[in-house]
């Protein structure tokens, strides 16, 4: 307000003849100064306060002020070339212009003119006639099942709209990943962003592609898959330019002498090429699109709906494996196929996480949503190959001992020779694939299950002790 009124003062400096003649002025007056409402911000056209009200009045944090100070932008910067009432589309047109414009046109630091243009850009775009990059088209919006999704597919309709893709609405996911399109969108990255997002939002948007198209292969793989068809000799004389062949999607015989020139190869680089690419010139043949695997399909299905329910499937992996290899799905395996799997599992650190992945699968088994895609029981403790085929104590079985023995003040080492016997049943129950839920299930079975007549004395003790001290605990 201290400046307007400065402005009223010095404009009646004119209605004072010695001073109007004194040449002291400037040749005209300043004028009234813009107008403004309560929140200090100049009028805007009548189309730019239409989209200004409707986006306050839609978003959830009230952003007042970013179409009046790009507009204020716009105009300090002589308007270029817009209208004095533009619509959303006129400043989408000109919007790299808006862009190029410094902050301090209008007092403002880098950082909040960033905020203002990113803020005005989303105000506008709900008006805008033809497609922008900012707003996704609805089935776009539904494959988003994460939010880096909706900034991967956001690059992918940029790139859809850079390249003036006909009837980009109405493209399918099919359509998309044709080799000849997909090479189309991301040859070229954007200046404004990093080789880095360019590349990670290519990979998430074709991995959310291909689970929309199920019988199209992916683009990728159709190019490494002609590269490894090739013999060793050719791949040798190629070896120089595989690497941007494949980031630029061009398969050996789609190379031409105008691409070769863009990479400034030495001569004799050149010339083994040359007779690379002369090897590699028919086209390779692309072997039909395999059908879907009944069993991959399962286990996607499942992971799908355990994220649902808030269950991570991180760690199932080594189970889902070995699950594959053999066509099996969540639904298919069994104990029996366990044993099978981690006795032919060399490695212990493979054969662990084997082990940590069904206890992963055990414990979402008994789920009333997901119990009908797994198997029908738990698969529980495998014997430990480790150990000659001894199975580990389950955790609860360890712990009642342990507080059985520490009650009746035995030692620990016949608190050992407890679990050291309870062990040796539980091992011959899993080789006759029997399932033993509790300590005194494998007791009352010792004399099925112990191996031996000491094993069978040592477990006949064990039973009379955890009598004891079940005499002890207090009932309720």
């Amino acid at each position: 307000m201290r400046i307007r009124r400065s402005v009223v003062v010095f404009d009646g400096l004119f209605d004072a003849p010695a001073i109007a003649n004194s040449g002291l002025l400037p040749p005209t007056r300043i004028g009234v100064p813009p107008s403004r409402d309560k929140y200090g911000r100049e009028d805007l056209p009548p189309k730019l306060l239409s989209y200004q009200n409707s986006f306050e009045n839609t978003s959830e944090i009230r952003r007042e002020t970013a179409l009046p100070q790009l507009w204020r932008a716009i105009t300090q910067a002589g308007g270029l070339g817009l209208s004095d009432d533009p619509s959303a589309q006129d400043l989408l047109n000109v919007w790299s212009d808006i862009r190029a414009l410094q902050a301090s046109t209008i007092g403002l630091a880098q950082a909040s003119w960033q905020s203002v243009y990113l803020q005005a850009r989303k105000a506008l775009t709900p008006h805008a006639s033809t497609p922008t990059g900012e707003l996704l088209p609805p089935y776009f919006a539904a494959m988003v099942e994460k939010e880096p999704h909706r900034a991967a597919l956001k690059t992918l309709w940029r790139q859809m709209l850079a390249a003036k893709v006909d009837a980009p609405e109405a493209i399918t996911a099919h359509d998309l990943l044709d080799l000849a399109m997909w090479r189309r969108l991301w040859s070229n990255k954007p200046k404004n962003t990093s080789p880095a997002t360019f590349s990670a939002h290519e990979t998430m948007v074709r991995n959310l592609l291909v689970r929309h198209a199920p019988i199209q292969r992916e683009p990728r793989q159709l190019v490494t898959n002609a590269w490894a068809r090739l013999s060793t000799a050719v791949q040798a004389d190629l070896a120089a330019i595989r690497k941007p062949a494949v980031k630029g999607f061009l398969r050996p015989f789609e190379i031409n002498s105008e691409w070769l020139d863009t990479l400034n190869l030495d001569p004799t680089q050149r010339a083994q090429v040359d007779i690379g690419l002369e090897a590699a010139s028919k086209p390779v043949e692309i072997p039909p699109a395999p059908t879907p695997n009944p069993a991959k399909t399962a286990w996607q299905e499942f992971r799908k709906a355990a994220e649902a329910e808030s269950f991570g499937t991180f760690g199932i992996g080594p189970v889902e494996t070995q699950a594959l290899q053999d066509n099996r799905s969540p639904a298919g395996i069994d104990r029996l196929w366990a044993i099978e799997v981690s006795e032919r599992i060399s490695k212990q650190s493979q054969r662990a996480k084997f082990y940590m992945a069904l206890g992963r699968l055990d414990r979402i088994v008994e789920h009333p949503v997901l119990a009908h895609l797994l198997y029908g029981q738990k698969i529980g403790a495998l014997p430990d190959l480790r150990k000659r085929g001894a199975v580990s104590l389950p955790h609860h079985m360890d712990r009642d001992l342990k507080e059985c023995y520490a009650a009746l003040g035995f030692s620990k080492s016949y608190c050992r020779e407890a679990r050291s016997t309870v062990c040796k049943l539980l091992t011959v129950a899993a080789q006759q694939d029997q399932r033993i839920d509790t300590i005194e299930q494998a007791l009352s079975q010792a004399e099925e299950l112990a191996p031996d007549a000491a094993t069978l004395k040592k477990a006949k003790k064990v039973q009379r002790n955890l009598a004891r001290y079940s005499g002890l605990k207090p009932t309720v």
